[in-house]
């Protein structure tokens, strides 16, 4: 099996660099069709993901949804999406900025993997491209946002580690502090569910104030 990989390997280094970033943009295009065909993917979770969004980016300025909601922002993980769609949002539609998170994540987990594939053989390689037709897997088709883009995160934290290894003491931590800041805000804590915005609930006519707790993923 080891003999197949390296033979494998060895062919696929037979591509020019510029070969190799020509098939990754041609894939990513082809993969990134779907979710440009639909702006709202059949993704279990997803459509609750978009109107978090949108109350994130709108509640401040529309009065019926200050009514019910307001955005108590904590520092804790599942954030990801939270930071970068209502800010997009502002200048495009929550559908669009939707589907622009989405295909960002995919260019995250691809580039990834090749910069680790890079990092591990010392060449750029056809080979890691394996990973596009993986992208509609079953934990994306269950619409954990934040946790697909963090899958991303983590291979580039791979790849900067071992592109770190023989560095200094003080850039591996600097470096690895920003990731696990980054992660932090991607993935979910596998201890239990963490809401990414607290929602307080304003019961009309009772004056009294529940909070509700979310599941994003």
């Amino acid at each position: 099996m080891r003999l197949l990989l390296l033979a494998a390997n060895r062919r696929a280094v037979d591509f020019t660099n510029r070969q190799v970033a020509t098939l990754f943009i041609v894939l990513a295009a082809i993969t990134s069709i779907p979710i440009l065909l639909y702006p709202w993917p059949p993704l279990a979770d997803y459509v609750n993901h978009l109107a978090r969004m949108h109350v994130i980016a709108t509640v401040d300025g529309d009065a019926d949804l200050a009514r019910f909601y307001e955005v108590n922002w904590q520092i804790i993980p599942n954030l990801m999406m939270d930071l970068v769609v209502p800010v997009l949002e502002r200048v495009m539609g929550v559908f669009v900025a939707g589907q622009i998170y989405t295909i960002a994540s995919f260019v995250v987990i691809l580039s990834g993997t090749l910069a680790l594939n890079r990092q591990l053989y010392g060449h750029w390689s056809v080979l890691p491209m394996v990973a596009f037709p993986l992208l509609y897997n079953n934990v994306f088709l269950v619409g954990t946002m934040n946790y697909v883009f963090g899958i991303g995160l983590v291979l580039w934290a791979l790849a900067a580690w071992i592109w770190l290894r023989e560095r200094s003491l003080m850039a591996r931590l600097a470096v690895s502090a920003l990731f696990v800041l980054a992660l932090s805000s991607a993935i979910c804590s596998r201890s239990g569910y963490t809401a990414s915005a607290c929602w307080r609930s304003k019961c009309c006519g009772s004056g009294s104030n529940t909070r509700g707790r979310g599941r994003p993923t």
